[in-house]
């Protein structure tokens, strides 16, 4: 009797069916509070990124409209230039302007000159007498484009900051387009700089050239352009001798005005109606392609292909002074003119396909004389005359 009412009561409360019945349903419930359970975690886990992340966008564009504002706030001064064309026919026209003065700093656009591939500035600065500047460490930045907001180029002056934002600045301010990993790519120059050419002590002045190069796009021709000039100042640096070799161990940056200066210049003609005039050679080169001979009122480009040219850049890496002016092989190419003259070369690396660049200090006035290129290698010197092409 027992076993049988034990047995009754085992098979209720052990049975088989009816329990694993009830077991997958508590696990299925389980299984969907999990699941559940799971997917609000996910869901607050990537409401926290989401979140983070908008909250850093929303930090950097609430940052760039304040630095955007204050950059709108900054000090302006203008002046307006005339060309004065040169009896002399030369090239590098003056400039007809008065010094615009601000924070007793003087600043004046001396002389101008653009063709296809170089642009060429001399800026002249004057201090108050307070002001102690040393000229070999003066900087500045410099933008220039003209009236269809072709940006030529903008070289700025390192003060510890992220410099880029001033290129930003400006495409807002004027209304261009620009991708932020590639500031580069609104600008027509290939490269460039600034350079102090003279200091006058007795007059506190100093005069600083801009150049630009461009070997792809090529500048416009421009009927007016805007020079800006901004963020000057100087910076020393305290170099020691570090395990043998000099180091950079702290650096100071002096900024002398928040102002910024805008020159509006009006272009001559003989700037935008310039025209190269194409070249060839005499003879051939043996090993050397050339396709662009071309001479304008500020340089000869002379643009080839040579098979053995990174074996050429590795052994002038290795000396001492590559831009010294030889007639050896430490140059690929060199110009020389009737009377025995070599002159100077900047020569750019375009990468395997398009060969190189070489531009020369060599102007249209030139011609007048027999000019030739000329190239040493492996001891033998090759030489042809450069003589204007037919069309």
């Amino acid at each position: 009797m027992r076993n049988k009412v034990y047995e009754e009561f085992a098979n209720q409360v052990f049975n088989k069916e009816e329990n694993y019945e009830e077991i997958i349903l508590k696990a299925e419930k389980n299984k969907k509070f999990n699941k559940r359970k799971i997917l609000n975690i996910a869901a607050v886990f990537l409401v926290a990124i989401l979140i983070t992340v908008a909250s850093n966008r929303i930090y950097a564009k609430i940052k760039w409209n304040i630095e955007f504002k204050e950059y709108e706030q900054r000090e302006i001064v203008t002046g307006n230039a005339k060309i004065i064309e040169d009896e002399k026919d030369n090239y590098l026209e003056k400039v007809d302007m008065d010094y615009v003065t601000k924070d007793g700093i003087s600043i004046k656009v001396d002389n101008l000159a653009i063709t296809d591939d170089s642009f060429k500035s001399e800026i002249s600065f004057k201090f108050d007498e307070n002001i102690e500047v040393p000229s070999h460490y003066f900087d500045f930045t410099y933008a220039v484009y003209d009236d269809e907001n072709n940006v030529y180029g903008i070289f700025n002056r390192s003060d510890g900051k992220k410099v880029i934002t001033y290129d930003a600045m400006l495409y807002k301010e004027l209304g261009i387009k620009f991708n932020r990993f590639d500031f580069l790519g609104n600008q027509i120059n290939d490269g460039g700089g600034k350079g102090l050419i003279k200091s006058i002590p007795e007059e506190k002045k100093l005069i600083e050239e801009i150049t630009m190069y461009s070997l792809e796009k090529g500048f416009p021709k421009s009927k007016k352009i805007f020079i800006r000039i901004s963020n000057l100042g100087y910076n020393m640096s305290n170099i020691e001798e570090v395990d043998g070799k000099p180091k950079i161990t702290d650096n100071e940056y002096f900024k002398l005005s928040d102002a910024e200066w805008i020159f509006e210049i009006e272009v001559p003609e003989k700037f935008y109606n310039r025209e190269v005039t194409k070249l060839a050679l005499s003879e051939e080169i043996p090993e050397m392609e050339f396709t662009k001979l071309e001479i304008s009122e500020l340089g000869l480009v002379v643009r080839g292909k040579y098979d053995r040219i990174e074996e050429f850049l590795e052994k002038q890496a290795d000396t001492e002074n590559p831009k010294e002016i030889t007639t050896t092989e430490q140059n690929l190419l060199y110009i020389t003119d009737e009377d025995g003259n070599i002159y100077n070369y900047i020569l750019s690396y375009l990468g395997k396909e398009k060969g190189f660049e070489c531009k020369f200090d060599v102007s249209k006035k030139m011609l007048e004389k027999n000019l030739y290129i000329n190239s040493l290698r492996d001891g033998k010197l090759y030489t042809a005359q450069l003589i204007e092409a037919s069309e």
